[in-house]
């Protein structure tokens, strides 16, 4: 109940300023780790001190698995433009890449073999930034810190990863629909992107001893 109030706020809010789009759904609502109904809002800042907060209450909790947004056309557009944005794990831990239809296979970095995709195992490992407790009810409660602004902190430089593939495919779209792609242009921009996008999330996560 508390989810779905929050999630239902969150997205009257986007639509009554007209700014309900892929980009703002997954920066704002797929992300959100807020609990009104204690007053916690760790992405606005918390009381200095703070260390942790509660998150099995809000949109986003500690065992959300993933988050997928499907972008389509506007009439009369090739539909098989059709964008996928996805985050392969933790939404707060990763940043979104597109899967084009018109490309017709997976980018590299979110392709699973005999075990998880390289994107997912990065993001696991970002994770442990956001959840350093595993021990009880403490894995329910997320670092404040992670949020902080600032060169150290992970979200800020995740949502910027994020904003630049958004930036990339939307310029890419507006040449496509110029210019029908073939699926092989298509499939080296979004492996592009998501090779970029893994390097920029395995250079924030923590380093194993002997790395």
């Amino acid at each position: 109940m508390l989810r779905r109030a929050r999630a239902t706020s969150l997205l009257d809010a986007l639509v009554a300023g007209k700014s309900l789009t892929a980009a703002t759904l997954l920066a704002g609502p797929a992300r959100d780790v807020a609990n009104v109904e204690i007053g916690s809002y760790p992405a606005q800042g918390l009381p200095a001190g703070t260390r942790f907060a509660y998150t099995a209450d809000s949109v986003w909790r500690y065992d959300t698995a993933s988050a997928v947004v499907f972008e389509g056309v506007r009439p009369g557009e090739d539909p098989l433009l059709s964008t996928m944005w996805v985050i392969a794990g933790e939404p707060i831990t990763g940043a979104a890449v597109p899967v084009w239809v018109r490309a017709a296979a997976v980018p590299s970095a979110l392709a699973a073999a005999s075990g998880a995709s390289p994107m997912t195992k990065a993001l696991d490992a970002v994770r442990t930034l956001f959840y350093p407790e595993t021990r009880g009810e403490l894995k329910k409660f997320i670092s404040v810190a992670a949020f902080a602004a600032g060169p150290g902190a992970a979200l800020p430089r995740l949502l910027a990863s994020e904003a630049e593939n958004f930036r990339l495919a939307d310029a890419a779209r507006t040449r496509w629909l110029a210019t029908s792609p073939s699926p092989e242009e298509v499939w080296r921009l979004e492996n592009e992107l998501a090779a970029r996008t893994l390097a920029d999330i395995e250079a924030i996560a923590p380093k194993s001893a002997g790395e």
